[in-house]
């Protein structure tokens, strides 16, 4: 469509659009007749760029993880990228990084191959590409799509945590995505390739100098991990990749020159000092923080205090109400069985006095109350 536009003279641009898309459809049916007759045409270069684009739109790519294009039309040479930016700190240790990552990717997934064999290079390049397709599941059991792509402010990921034995760690870390690349490398001994995808990424660290839980009504606060760090910056395989995310800038505390020199890995205006990750920016990504939607890892200790704080607001009880409910065992019961995912109806009490505001009164009436519900409501 963009580059249908730019054949307009931007006047009634719509009316121009629609005639270039008669024509379009037209040569395509001439095409198409053509070859049913066994004459075979040319697809012009323009038109093969859109097929792949409509390969990754295509529905069955839904059941795939991900979705990076197969062209090759853009290619970095690692000693030109290198030669063009001579002392980058992003750049510093880029070739060894890259190395490290696709030789611990290929071991994993074919063990036969050389621990001491040297990853090489198909022409010693890399295929940058503008955008990445990530898909996932929703907590409602729907597909959906993120689109990642380069030099806008969609270009921020989110991935699991390493496993610690911490339970109240932290379980997901953030990062830019600097770029999409894949990489044909030789298998040593034979002439055959074998396609890597894989992300260049600038990781951010989060602020634990401030407290971010329902209670305390502020959203996690994350910052780029200065240049410095020997992990400031990263490649990352993009099926690792569980969702974009979705950063705000903290514009109070604006932009710093100091966690990153002159670089193309940032802006020339700086650096933002400061992100809010936006955990309600759509239904899944809150779902996916509270931890209880299907196939998201549960986190305790979060899910309670945010659901501690729902009740606070949805039952419309003051203070005191509020505390005691939230330690109450039915709450409790209640956090526990949409962990594991247990069904059940609850029945509310006839007699129960809807203006009251006595806490150990809505206590005890909900346990004197007569159930229905078997093993569930005996727990209560």
């Amino acid at each position: 469509m963009k580059r249908r536009f730019g054949r307009t003279n931007k006047k009634d641009a719509d009316a121009q659009l629609v005639a270039q898309e008669v024509i379009s459809t037209t040569i395509r049916h001439m095409a198409d007749e053509l070859h049913e007759i066994g004459v075979d045409v040319p697809v012009p270069p323009q038109a093969a760029s859109q097929v792949v684009e409509d390969e990754a739109r295509d529905p069955s790519a839904a059941l795939q993880h991900h979705s990076i294009a197969a062209e090759q039309r853009n290619a970095v040479f690692l000693r030109q990228l290198l030669s063009d930016h001579p002392g980058d700190p992003a750049l510093s240790s880029f070739v060894p990084d890259l190395q490290a990552h696709l030789k611990a990717r290929l071991r994993m997934e074919d063990p036969s191959w050389p621990e001491t064999a040297l990853i090489t290079l198909d022409r010693d390049c890399l295929f940058a590409h503008a955008t990445a397709r990530i898909n996932f599941t929703t907590y409602d059991l729907r597909r959906g799509q993120d689109i990642i792509h380069i030099g806008t402010d969609k270009c921020f990921v989110m991935v699991n945590a390493p496993d610690t034995s911490d339970d109240n760690r932290y379980p997901w870390m953030y990062a830019q995505v600097l770029g999409v690349y894949h990489a044909n490398v030789l298998r040593p001994g034979t002439a055959s390739k074998v396609r890597m995808e894989f992300m260049w990424v600038r990781w951010l660290q989060r602020d634990t100098t401030l407290p971010h839980s329902a209670n305390h009504f502020r959203l996690p606060r994350v910052s780029f991990a200065p240049a410095t760090l020997p992990d400031a910056f990263g490649f990352i395989d993009p099926a690792a990749v569980l969702r974009a995310t979705h950063l705000i800038p903290g514009f109070h505390y604006g932009r710093t020159f100091a966690l990153l020199g002159p670089s193309i890995a940032r802006a020339a205006s700086g650096d933002w000092r400061y992100y809010y990750v936006g955990r309600f920016v759509d239904h899944d990504i809150a779902m996916r923080y509270l931890g209880i939607g299907i196939g998201h890892r549960g986190h305790r200790a979060r899910t309670t205090d945010v659901l501690d704080t729902a009740v606070s607001f949805a039952s419309g009880l003051d203070t005191a109400t509020a505390a005691a409910c939230s330690s109450s065992a039915t709450v409790r019961t209640h956090i526990d069985a949409a962990n594991v995912g247990i069904a059940g109806e609850s029945h509310s009490s006839a007699d129960q006095d809807e203006d009251s505001t006595d806490a150990e009164q809505l206590i005890s009436d909900s346990e004197s109350e007569p159930s229905s519900d078997g093993d569930f409501e005996d727990e209560l």
